[in-house]
């Protein structure tokens, strides 16, 4: 059960790293629009698009931070412990994901208007846009500082419950961990239950 164990937190350490590489191309690719978008349009305000760069910064840390948590969180012990740092992990990727797939959204080819002088414009697509992602940004900041802070204090809202390894139990079951949403699965069951994303193929 342990190699079972083993290969799920491993999986899920790569893949973040993985999404992490991609996060640092996203990076530049910002950095690149944004400066061309300045350049194109002197008469944009800089200060209106500083949002872009903080959020394309966010995603990486965040990232990384949400990869080296699988380390932490196969060397958990305790019932209540590994529950709660699941739900820390379920909350901090849930709401990255979410500020991840609108930095990867071309905001330059979607969101700015030209007007009747085709002249290109800051209009409300654009600050309806960026109202969402600076939303989005706070849950992921709110979630990413209560994980970090708990992790360094060493999950100090959970009591102690033993060094029982809940994970030895679920593995033990015949049941297989979802690599999107780390929800557990009957084996015989192709897509997760929770998110609906398929059973990984994976040999041990």
């Amino acid at each position: 059960m342990i190699l079972k164990k083993l290969e799920h937190y491993s999986m899920r350490f790569n893949e973040h790293l993985n999404s992490l590489k991609f996060a640092l191309k996203r990076q530049n690719e910002v950095k690149t629009t944004v400066t061309t978008c300045l350049q194109m349009c002197p008469h944009f305000n800089p200060n209106e698009l500083v949002f872009l760069e903080d959020v394309s910064e966010l995603v990486i840390r965040a990232r990384r931070c949400l990869a080296y948590t699988y380390a932490i969180r196969f060397y958990l012990k305790g019932t209540l412990r590994q529950q709660f740092f699941d739900m820390l992990q379920a909350l901090l990727e849930g709401s990255l994901e979410k500020l991840n797939k609108r930095n990867e959204e071309p905001w330059e080819k979607k969101y700015i208007d030209v007007d009747e002088l085709a002249k290109m414009q800051l209009g409300e697509r654009f600050f309806a846009f960026k109202r969402e992602v600076i939303s989005l940004k706070e849950s992921v900041e709110e979630h990413f500082g209560k994980t970090i802070q708990d992790i360094e204090a060493n999950l100090p809202d959970v009591p102690y419950d033993g060094d029982k390894d809940h994970d030895l139990d679920s593995f033990a079951k015949d049941q297989w961990f979802c690599a999107s949403c780390t929800a557990s699965n009957q084996n015989n069951v192709q897509y997760c239950q929770s998110c609906g994303s398929p059973k990984p193929r994976i040999k041990l």
